[in-house]
């Protein structure tokens, strides 16, 4: 009996392994852009693999197999597998029709693949929707997904499924950016014409991500035209940008580079005027001097392929925005900020094997900024400074080694790697105060610098058991390392799926995360200028969340329906302490927090068309995000900041021949949380003569904006065959909706200030 259970699984092991392995690259044929996410499929839909962030695929296929090669707006490539060397490159050449080749393998994908909780949106499309102010803005579409909220009016945040901003992690080109947004969050620094493809992760985040408790936005840049050199330019009123592109030594290697900056502080005065108009700044007194804002983003990729196998990536990233300051003796409000961005990184492809393939990353990652509240002046009389001035300031500086490695057996495929980290972090609140001409107090609440450590192995078998039948099984191993207390944790990560029939797809997903920084908010409408990075110690504990997704996916001819429902749990999250201030507390930051748990569930319902002249998505979400501190709000459950129970969406454009098209989008969403002021009071200090407002909240959160909704529009006329030109005509918030985004209390009650 023994010998025949032996032979069985000897046999079924060598049938699965029969057959052609093929390994290659898909390319655009004019620029020689690797083109991620094209779909290489067999006719019968049997076998179906997706390009990585390289443009690399592999996959095993009977020797009498006729595979096609698919990518949106380019023709389809198709041979026989018996008639084609191992290791090949794919040029596929692009044309306006879409063909329904191309949609039949990206339904089998979505399908045959294991994974819950990805989210795709093709840049094409993006760039069809309408955009505020002419800046298109992968963030701002990421808000039409379901399962995402927005964060405050006008801005581009994103908060996925109950976590906080600061769980998102962004990786551009494989390197985490830690702060992605211009002018108060209006726009992202992620210039759209710079992108080649992105990739979101919900949930069911797979053990090759680590660092965050709620999302993975994973985002390839594009590497430049590899054929000729390629200028295009963009100007508006609120910000212009240019991007060049070309070879530099040969066909083997290309460079691209993008560069916008804000248009604010150098345009002409009635356009300069407009522009704040239609951002809604002209209504906000906190952000008085608005017109000398500005702000630049620039990136810069040189790619060099030094053999078929062997490939290196340089890849530079700055973003910086800068308010300069402006007293003002009246309110008191003079303020000023500046925020920046840095990343350098540096990679290097190299395939061993037709199976195994290695990707090893270096990476820095720098993320600083500084506000300034209040005002300084000097005594006419003694000379001294007086005044009342704040300062918050923030650093986190990563230098990381990444190596990933892919191997491909059959059907089935395991990836593992290791990460190791090293944060420089340092946080920083100080307080000037003096009024009395013959003296002057400073006193610096803190100033750290904090060096934790992080070491990552991670390892995932996606196992492909039958036809219908589909499991990843993956494990991450996390330690932490920061003032001589050490935190170990096992991160198992599984998802499994089912095909009831060849356009249906049932799918569960479970995974465990963990974050070994935190950020503090302070709930400015300046987003991310009063935000303080603070790491774990030994007295404030990573958060750790784990969740579970249900899905079910249709595919049906042009169309995507997808049902998901999640959990989520979370703990060892962070808020400040009842009556606590970084402003006057000159206690150490870790007695100012409180650390708790929150739940998040929900249920999700979308359709998505992303092929042909008409594309858009549909979507509705029910969900709650509740969190619970033992000495806040009474030990009471209470709505997060972004609890949002009902979230409707909807997004469309369409194609009139080669000229024109149309966006339209429109959401509705339930009032965002907030906590009213009880009562205020003033604490004095008698040794320095200072005092500052403590604010006291009874309840948090007990109170509801009044529900969102709104609906933008953008026509697009475009012309010209040897230079394209395009201009955009578009209405944000087209039909006058009066959303507040604050609310103003006095003694005798509260009133709504809304941007437009």
């Amino acid at each position: 009996m023994k010998k025949i259970i032996l032979l069985s699984v000897f046999l079924s092991t060598t049938l699965s392994l029969s057959g052609k392995q093929i390994t290659g690259v898909v390319k655009d044929s004019v620029n020689g852009e690797v083109l991620v996410g094209a779909f290489v499929a067999d006719v019968t839909g049997k076998y179906v693999v997706a390009t990585d962030n390289s443009g690399l695929f592999s996959m095993n296929v009977p020797d009498t197999s006729t595979l096609t090669v698919s990518y949106v707006g380019y023709q389809r490539f198709m041979f026989k597998a018996d008639s084609i060397p191992a290791h090949l490159t794919i040029l596929l050449v692009p044309k306006n029709n879409i063909d329904p080749v191309v949609v039949k393998a990206v339904q089998q994908h979505n399908i045959h693949q294991a994974g819950t909780s990805e989210e795709r949106i093709p840049i094409a499309m993006i760039q069809k929707l309408p955009a505020l102010l002419g800046n298109t803005d992968i963030t701002r579409s990421l808000q039409l997904l379901p399962g995402i909220s927005a964060g405050a009016e006008n801005t581009s945040g994103y908060f996925v499924r109950g976590g906080s901003h600061d769980q998102n992690l962004i990786l551009v080109d494989n390197a985490p950016v830690y702060q992605i947004y211009h002018m108060y969050g209006l726009v992202s620094a992620l210039n759209t014409n710079a992108i080649n493809a992105f990739t979101l992760y919900k949930g069911g985040i797979p053990s090759q991500y680590g660092g965050r408790a709620s999302s993975v936005l994973d985002i390839t840049l594009r590497e430049g035209n590899k054929s000729r050199f390629a200028c295009e330019a963009n100007l508006g009123t609120f910000a212009s940008n240019a991007v060049i592109e070309g070879p530099f030594l040969g066909k083997n290697s290309s460079f691209i580079l993008s560069a916008r900056r804000s248009m604010l502080d150098i345009a002409p005065m009635f356009i300069k005027n407009y522009t704040i108009y239609l951002t809604g700044f002209d209504k906000n007194i906190e952000n008085t001097n608005v017109d000398k804002y500005n702000f630049y983003d620039a990136y810069l990729k040189l790619s060099q392929q030094l053999s078929p196998k062997s490939k290196v990536i340089l890849s530079y990233f700055n973003s910086h925005d800068k308010k300069p300051q402006k007293i003002d003796y009246i309110f008191n409000n003079a303020n000023t900020f500046d925020i920046s961005n840095q990343i350098l990184s540096l990679r290097w492809n190299y395939q061993w094997n037709p199976n195994l393939f290695t990707n090893v990353t270096a990476y820095y990652s720098g993320f600083k900024t500084q506000s300034k509240n209040g005002f300084k002046a000097t005594d006419l009389y003694s000379g001294n400074l007086i005044g009342d001035e704040t300062t918050v300031a923030s650093s986190v500086n990563e230098i990381a080694c990444k190596v990933d490695l892919t191997y491909n057996l059959s059907q089935d495929k395991l990836l593992a790697g290791l990460e190791l980290s090293q944060y420089h972090i340092t946080p920083y609140v100080s307080r000037f105060y003096s009024f009395m001409s013959d003296k002057i107090y400073v006193d610096t609440t803190f100033k750290q610098q904090h060096r934790p450590i992080m070491l990552g192995l991670h390892a995932t078998y996606d196992h492909k058991v039958n036809d219908r039948l589909a499991v990843d099984i993956g494990l991450r191993t996390q330690l932490i390392n920061v003032r001589s207390k050490q935190y170990f944790n096992v991160l198992p990560y599984m998802s499994i799926r089912y095909k009831i029939s060849e356009n249906i797809a049932a799918k569960i997903s479970a995974s465990q995360t963990i974050q070994p920084i935190h950020q503090l908010t302070s709930h400015s409408f300046q987003s991310g200028s009063m935000d303080i990075w603070i790491p774990v110690s030994p007295t404030v504990k990573p958060v750790k969340a784990q969740d579970i997704v249900l899905s079910l996916q249709i595919a049906r001819n042009n169309y995507l329906f997808v049902i998901e429902s999640y959990y989520k749990s979370m703990k060892n999250l962070v808020m400040y302490k009842s009556g606590s201030s970084y402003l006057f507390d000159l206690t150490h930051w870790e007695s100012m927090i409180e650390q708790g748990s929150g739940k998040s569930y929900g249920i999700e319902f979308s359709a998505k068309k992303t092929f042909g002249k008409t594309t858009g998505m549909l979507s509705y979400t029910y969900s709650r995000s509740l969190r619970r501190f033992s000495h806040l709000n009474n030990n009471v459950t209470f709505p997060y900041d972004y609890d949002r129970p009902h979230i409707f969406a909807c997004a469309m454009s369409h194609t009139f021949g080669k000229h024109f098209d149309i966006g339209i989008n429109w959401i509705y969403t339930s009032g965002q949380p907030v906590t009213l002021l009880n009562n205020s009071y003033i604490i004095h200090n008698e040794v320095n003569h200072r005092g500052i407002f403590i604010d006291s909240y009874e309840n948090i959160n007990q109170f509801r904006y009044p529900d969102y909704h709104r609906m933008d529009i953008d026509f697009g006329y475009r012309w010209g065959k040897r230079v394209e030109y395009q201009i955009h005509l578009g209405a944000y918030n087209l039909y006058n909706q009066n959303n507040p985004y604050r609310i103003l209390q006095s003694s005798e009650g509260f009133m709504y200030d809304q941007l437009f």
